[in-house]
């Protein structure tokens, strides 16, 4: 779980043609990825809510914690980020 609000990214269409070989192929890549997450959602919505609550609790190994994301401080930086770009408007 990455920290983004609704203005931080885009939607783009994964049903474009090309005729572009790594085009094709990272479309198809993509598309891949998307199948398994729709098909896994609630698994993977139910292991990331219990990853960040106990990273967030300071409750994980440390050999886990070591792999994760420091998820407070992406969310702070994603807020300081978004206020930026409000005042740029």
């Amino acid at each position: 779980m990455i920290p983004v609000l609704e203005n931080n990214y885009i939607e783009f269409d994964l049903n474009i043609k090309s005729n572009d070989k790594n085009e094709i192929f990272r479309l198809n890549l993509l598309r891949n990825q998307l199948r398994w997450l729709n098909s896994n959602k609630k698994e993977v919505f139910s292991k990331s809510k219990i990853l960040y609550n106990l990273y967030k609790e300071n409750k994980l190994p440390l050999n886990v914690k070591n792999r994760c994301c420091n998820f407070m401080l992406l969310e702070e930086k994603c807020m300081e980020y978004n206020k930026k770009e409000l005042i740029a408007i």
